[in-house]
């Protein structure tokens, strides 16, 4: 996205935070409860379905009720907020589509699902960014992704809805479990949009760009990571709950997590830092090479972060987790603003340290819970 500014990515980390709210308290996790059931047949995903366009209305109602609270403050963009509401209900079907998958170990139709079309969706974002270069584009892309993805998705697997409707029992499951798991992972969603409205106010919207558009580019290269310690993994340990083999795989993450990083970080800076430079002197994404020299500190603890995590949730350690999404939620956001009254450091330390820690007390809780 070289066409667009950072201060195109900061008004976009804006709108998307705002909606994140209302995803927050109205959107259950459907793909967790896939994966862990004993069996997915037509009737669970037909209702599950269902229940997830039920859901949709909701969210389209509150949406609603937020862009008329934002345009009474003046907030100038607010009716973007609808054309992210669209993405999201597009995306309800290749979500559910995608776990079922991830259930029956077919990980490639999974990955076609979700990475494909997104890999497509920023290939397409780019091409329309000479046209329209601004922040525009990037609401386009996330409407552009769940469009793909839920052709994908239908193409892949068609749900029937005519007789497998409104059963009490996948109703059920939906709307406790579902809204269970969404619950233990409040602090989890709550904390990037939190950190995105506070970096926005204290260091203004074209820091925000930078931040959230290094991180951007960590999640790309993270995602490829992710389908093993997110997707994968979770599976796993879903079926080999207390066994041995867990803490082979979870030892293995954390190796290969050490090993990518100390790659990356030679060809970096051995490599690729002075063309980084050189490429970005006098641009107006210069002050972004302070950021991108931090990412690299992050794989060790996201990796070990992420496996941890996938362990405890698959085990419906949901107690632990919320606690320690919670200190998530409340050290960062201290640390940021230390470091805004005091420190000056780059605001991806604050990650680094954060995501250490919590990897840490996840891995110490499971030594001694397995």
């Amino acid at each position: 996205m070289s066409n667009l500014a950072p201060n195109d990515f900061g008004v976009f980390a804006i709108i998307i935070s705002y909606f994140a709210f209302i995803e927050i308290f109205l959107s259950p996790n459907i793909g967790n409860i896939l994966i862990n059931l004993k069996k997915n047949n037509e009737k669970i995903l037909a209702n599950f379905l269902f229940c997830s366009f039920i859901n949709a209305i909701f969210i389209f109602i509150f949406t609603s009720l937020i862009v008329l609270i934002l345009k009474f403050n003046n907030f100038q963009y607010s009716v973007y907020l609808y054309i992210i509401c669209l993405a999201r209900i597009f995306n309800l079907y290749p979500t559910l589509i995608s776990s079922y998958f991830q259930k029956q170990l077919k990980f490639i139709k999974s990955i076609l699902i979700t990475n494909f079309s997104l890999s497509l969706s920023v290939v397409l974002a780019y091409l329309i960014s000479f046209k329209i270069n601004d922040f525009k584009v990037l609401i386009l892309r996330e409407f552009i992704f769940s469009f793909f993805a839920c052709l994908i998705a239908i193409f892949l697997k068609k749900i029937s809805l005519k007789k497998n409707l409104l059963n009490i029992k996948a109703i059920k499951l939906f709307m406790i479990y579902g809204y269970k798991y969404s619950f233990s992972q409040f602090p989890q969603n709550f904390f990037q949009p939190l950190i995105n409205l506070i970096v926005g106010k204290l260091y203004g919207i074209n820091n925000l760009g930078y931040l959230t558009q290094s991180l951007y580019i960590f999640n790309a290269f993270y995602k490829l990571l992710a389908v093993f310690t997110d997707q994968i993994l979770y599976v796993i340990f879903s079926k080999f709950k207390k066994n041995k083999i867990v803490f082979i795989f979870i030892n293995m993450s954390f190796l290969i997590a050490i090993l990518l990083s100390l790659i990356i970080w030679f060809l970096y800076n051995f490599l690729f830092h002075e063309i980084f430079i050189e490429k970005l002197s006098n641009n107006k994404w210069e002050n972004i090479i302070a950021y991108i020299d931090y990412l690299i500190f992050l794989i060790v603890p996201m990796v070990l972060y992420s496996t941890m995590k996938s362990l405890l949730s698959s085990s419906r350690e949901y107690k632990f987790i919320f606690i320690n999404l919670i200190l998530v939620c409340l050290i960062c956001p201290i640390l940021i603003y230390i470091n805004y009254l005091y420190l000056d450091y780059n605001l991806l330390i604050s990650y680094i340290i954060v995501y250490t820690l919590a990897s840490l007390s996840f891995y110490v809780y499971s030594i001694k819970k397995f």
